[in-house]
């Protein structure tokens, strides 16, 4: 009985498999693709049939690209047909398609022989290097010669993948031939590949400006927090000047081309078609390209606010095929690039003596107390605190986004979600973020419609100090308090210096908490009632509102011996902020794009109209009942103070573009758009901005024909155009108002009166731009070669001038300056696929010169600090005195000029006497250094083979100064306050060392200390180069993904300011602002993972 049921058991599982496999290979399958990769095909088998397929990277090809036609075909004949010519065949079992090697028997011919051919394009011309493999086997390959010739020695019956860059992959069967002339056809998509610019999108070759573009795979995978960080040495002539590492900043400094303007120098900034405040606020994951527009040619479309370049940012959108899962993560750690170094207090206290000695003072510490520093034996009367060991530390990172993506022919659609947690390395310091985006289209008949939304929450915290209520005194604090002041003493009481203790502020929780709110949603329709001809109405949304909550407790020192109140920091306050803003955006635009014969033309004409209006409100108490009520009500009204204001700015404009290609040989666009601004008085708030811009394709030109086997591109280019200004204030034009108590009749009655001058003359600032370019393309474009020269000119430049104290009220705008920019960019690329390798190489360069041209000032300088502004200088240079060393005698000294008032002495810097008076004042400072570089660079290595990759980004700048100076950057010796940096082991000694670098010890707070007279002592070199970005990654083996029923996954290592080469101090970030006051640059070491469903 049992071996009966056994057997009708088999009998029936038998007969299940049977008509499982009879189902499985009787499954319809229909495959329409040309020229398409195997990837994809063996994909849409996979969606079709819902087997799982499993196979050998090394036995198929998958980015070989073919062509296959099959209707309601059986699976095996699907099958069949997609491997004829290959030495692979296939099983299927247990739901899944196995692709294995024939057998021996089954493959036919084994012996070798010898094959020869040329490979030409499709004018007869050979085509040098291009890649000549036999099919299966990338170890068996050759590259045509100077006359596109090759031989090889392959199986009979092998195949060949002839492929060369810019041209489609041709799979050429050996069967029966031994010779072969084989014509290679241009790869459309390579020719048609489009970068998007004002308002559109345009064919890369076809560019007549000044665009620069990058992608979002060059964006993916790099542990960067911010949009602004991540094209950091990607696009030639974009500076960006990473001020901080600091969890959640957006403290970088962007510029395109330089300079611009004494105004706000930023660009303007376009996600999705609507103007925003800051690209720091896009999740870098959800990027799709990037361009950049840098000269007026291409950036007048946008007018009155593309005078300092305009950055655009496209998001991710869906695709018609089936639906795509996504997930990129990350976790790593973060720590400072460079901290200096500062003296042991043993080291600190024999300097001391020195510094009292040489201002005739006696020395305070014995022998004694300095071996007690030294040796440690009494922490609590003679520590060695390392305030830098206590206050930093390592910061976890860890970010997470999930995205889905696919669509039909008629609906698209893109999801994601993302989660950024960013540890600070201090405590306290944190910022997490979440973003939310999806991207929807769909199409029906002549109608397109779609809608971009968008909502993201950050939140940001800080310690803050409880002297200045704010972070950067603590940093200050932590470089200058001396190591002889202990961080606790053993019984647990905080030692405190004259300003506190910077460690007791972050742990009794001092702390700022800003969270930002932003929702942005952006819809739009078109209609295209005939070919060629599109009508857009777009409507953009975006609302944002901040919170900023500060609350600084009270903090009661004590005397570590009795138990005494001694120092008391407070009282306890708080102070909160809101700010909320609106933006409204409309854009109508009509565009007509069509080709007769040779012939192409397009036209846009459109409107927009766009409304701000921001409030905000601030409120301040303090003596709360504890330090636990973080409520703003249980503060004292004692003392309360109240603030805000409302603002409101509007935009109308008018704008076209006409664009003229023949035969794609000349290309003309014209650009015109007419502004009317809010912040300008009515008579003058109308600006028109024209630009003008012409290619010639050289390479099409009939005559260059016999050139093309080795000149692939070479194209001419230059523009002209005028862009406006209008960043400056809401109300220029108007008297503000403000409140102030004055004395009437012997009692304080409240009024109103003028606080800003006010000026109704005010035209636009303009900016003239002239651009030329040269592109040019070797062997198919492997080679190739982009160089660029411009001329930037502004004037009419808004700025406040200077004014007598008479005149009794803030200085008005004035259009009184003009400043110029010249530059040239240089871009190269090498492109290399050969034997499985795939190498990449693209480099860049900028020059820019800044100068000043006119202030309508007589020439004079305008001082902001040791900051200035003058005609033939660049904006913002660094000013001060020329420094010539030391003073080494007396004698010298004495017959020297000196700073008035001060007690100059042998170790002193000296200075020089510019204009021969005898002394040392204002008017002996002259330029001694600018900020920012003359030069920025970047390079971008990448190399790829068999699902090992690695990234190399180097990114630098040169001709750029640094002012190294400050109490929080070389220290100084003032007791409590006193923390001497490494310099000072080598500081001048009349007995001891003579020939030191740096001036002499000293007490005395600011009576001849030399840090706070700016010079050209100070001034360091701060050019660099450095390893921005490093990536190792591994994606595992297809049949790996297949059996796990996953489409992709990619492990991988990234590293962000690994190793940096420069001359700069050591101890200090040739990027970080001067001063010691603020949140260093940081390192970062993560390991990810991409997996794709």
């Amino acid at each position: 009985m049992k071996t009966r049921t056994r057997t009708k058991m088999l009998l029936l599982l038998g007969v299940l498999l049977f008509g499982f496999t009879v189902s499985a290979w009787s499954q319809k399958v229909s495959l329409n693709f040309n020229n398409e990769k195997v990837e994809k095909i063996l994909s849409s088998i996979k969606a079709q049939t819902g087997m799982g397929l499993v196979f050998s990277d090394q036995l198929i090809d998958v980015n070989r690209k073919i062509s296959i036609q099959v209707k309601d075909a059986s699976l095996d004949e699907a099958l069949s047909k997609l491997l004829a010519g290959t030495k692979v065949t296939f099983e299927i079992k247990n739901n899944k398609i196995y692709f294995i090697e024939k057998k021996a028997d089954q493959q036919s011919g084994s012996r070798k022989k010898k094959v020869s051919g040329v490979v030409k394009d499709a004018t007869g011309e050979p085509i040098i290097g291009a890649n000549v493999v036999e099919k299966g086997v990338g170890t068996n390959g050759v590259i045509t010669n100077l006359d596109g010739e090759f031989t090889l020695e392959v199986p009979e019956n092998a195949s060949l993948i002839i492929s060369y860059i810019g041209y489609l992959q041709q799979d050429v069967s050996t069967k029966g031939k031994d010779a072969f002339n084989i014509i290679m056809k241009e790869d459309t998509k390579t020719l048609d590949e489009v970068v998007v610019v004002g308002y559109g999108v345009q064919k890369k070759v076809n560019l007549t400006g000044a665009v620069a573009a990058v992608d979002s795979k060059s964006l993916q995978n790099r542990p960067v927090t911010n949009v602004s960080n991540a094209i950091q040495g990607l696009l030639p002539g974009v500076t960006v000047i990473s001020g901080t590492g600091q969890p959640g900043s957006d403290n970088t400094t962007i510029r395109v081309r330089g300079v611009g303007t004494l105004n706000n120098s930023n660009p303007m900034y376009v996600v999705d078609g609507l103007p925003v405040s800051s690209i720091n606020e896009v999740d870098p994951s959800d990027i799709e390209n990037i361009s950049v527009l840098k000269d007026a040619s291409s950036a007048a479309i946008y007018g009155s606010r593309a005078a300092n370049g305009v950055i655009l940012i496209t998001t991710k959108k869906g695709g018609d095929k089936v639906p795509t899962l996504r997930y990129d993560g990350y976790v790593g750690w973060q720590k400072p690039t460079a901290l200096p170094e500062y003296l042991h207090s043993w080291e600190y206290a024999k300097l001391y003596n020195k510094a009292m000695v040489n201002e005739g003072k006696n020395p305070i510490y014995t022998d004694e107390e300095i071996e007690k520093f030294r040796n440690g034996s009494d922490l609590d009367n003679y520590p060695d605190t390392d305030w830098q060991g206590l206050f930093y530390k390592t910061g976890l990172q860890h970010s997470h986004r999930a995205e889905i993506s696919g669509g039909t022919d008629k609906m698209t659609y893109m999801f994601s979600a993302g989660y950024l947690g960013q540890d600070g390395i201090i405590d306290i310091a944190k910022y997490d973020r979440y973003s939310v985006r999806g991207n929807m289209n769909a199409k029906m008949g002549k109608f397109t419609a779609g809608m971009n939304l968008s909502f993201t929450y950050g939140e940001a915290q800080e310690p803050v100090s409880g002297f200045t209520g704010e972070m950067s005194n603590i940093f200050s604090q932590i470089n200058q308090i001396a190591p002889f002041i202990p961080y606790k003493y053993s019984n647990g009481y905080y030692g405190y210096a004259n300003d506190g203790n910077p460690l007791a502020f972050i742990e009794e929780g001092n702390l700022r908490t800003t969270k930002q709110h932003i929702t942005r949603a952006i819809g739009n329709v078109s209609y295209e009632p005939i070919k060629g001809l599109k009508i857009q109405e777009i409507v953009g949304y975006e609302y944002k509102s901040i919170s900023d909550e500060k609350f600084i407790k009270d903090i009661q020192y004590y005397n570590w011996k009795t138990g005494e109140p001694t120092k008391y920091q407070g009282p306890n306050n708080q102070t909160d902020e809101r700010k909320n803003g609106l933006k409204l955006n409309l854009q109508t635009l009509v565009s007509y794009n069509n080709t007769f014969g040779k012939h192409t033309v397009g036209a846009l004409a459109g409107y927009e109209q766009e409304y701000y209006r921001e409030d905000w409100t601030k409120g301040y108490r303090k003596n709360f009942l504890n330090n636990d009520l973080w409520e703003l009500n249980a503060g004292s009204p004692d003392g309360q103070t109240a603030d805000g204001s409302a603002n409101e700015y509007a935009l109308r404009s008018f704008f076209g573009r006409l664009t003229y290609d023949y035969d794609n040989r000349y290309l003309v666009e014209a650009n015109i758009r007419r502004d009317g601004t809010s912040r300008i008085f009515k008579d003058s708030r109308w600006g028109v901005f024209p630009s003008f811009s012409g290619a010639w394709r050289i390479i099409n030109e009939p005559f260059m024909e016999g050139t093309r086997n080795v000149l692939s591109d070479l194209k001419l280019r230059g523009g002209w155009g005028v862009l406006g200004n209008q960043a400056i204030s809401y109300y220029s034009y108007q008297s503000v108002l403000d409140q102030a108590n004055y004395s009437f009749g012997g009692t304080v009655v409240q009024g109103v009166a003028p606080v800003d001058g006010a000026n109704r003359d005010l035209i636009w600032e303009t900016t003239e731009t002239l651009n030329f370019g040269l592109d040019m393309g070797f062997l198919g474009n492997q080679y190739t070669l982009s160089i660029e020269g411009y001329r930037k000119l502004t004037y009419d430049i808004l700025m406040k001038l200077p004014v007598s104290t008479l005149y009794g009220l803030n200085a008005p705008y004035q259009n009184a300056g003009k400043v110029k920019n010249t530059g040239l960019e240089i871009t190269a690329g090498y492109k290399l696929n050969t034997h499985g390798w795939n190498f990449q190489v693209s480099a860049n360069a900028a020059y820019n010169k800044n100068e000043v041209m006119d202030l309508k000032n007589g020439g004079a300088r305008i001082w902001s600090g040791k900051y200035f502004n003058q005609e033939g200088y660049a904006i913002n240079s660094i000013g001060g005195y020329i420094a010539e060393g030391l003073f080494k005698t007396e004698e010298e000294v004495a017959n020297s000029a000196t700073i008035p008032g001060t007690d100059t002495a042998p170790g002193d810097i000296k200075y020089r006497d510019i204009n021969n008076d005898g002394k040392i004042d204002g008017e002996d400072r002259v330029y001694i250094g600018n900020t920012m570089p003359k030069w920025t660079f970047g390079l971008n290595l990448f190399a790829e083979w068999k699902g090992l990759d690695a990234t190399f980004l180097f990114q630098g700048a040169a001709d750029v100064q640094g002012y190294l100076a400050g109490p929080g950057v070389v220290g100084e010796m003032i007791g409590a306050k006193g923390k001497p940096s490494y310099m000072y082991r080598d500081c001048w000694d009349a007995e001891t060392n003579p020939n030191g670098k740096f001036p002499r010890a000293f007490s005395s707070y600011r009576q001849n200390n030399s840090i706070y007279n700016p010079s050209s002592f100070w001034i360091v070199n701060s050019s660099y180069l450095r390893l921005k970005n490093f990536q190792l990654g591994y994606t595992l083996p297809k049949e790996w993904c297949n059996m796990m029923g996953i489409s992709r996954i990619r492990v991988y290592y990234s590293g962000q300011n690994l190793l940096t080469f420069t001359k700069f101090d050591k101890g200090f970030d040739p990027e970080s602002p001067e001063g010691g006051s603020s949140y260093p640059q940081v390192k970062t070491n993560t390991f990810g993972l991409n997996i794709t469903f």
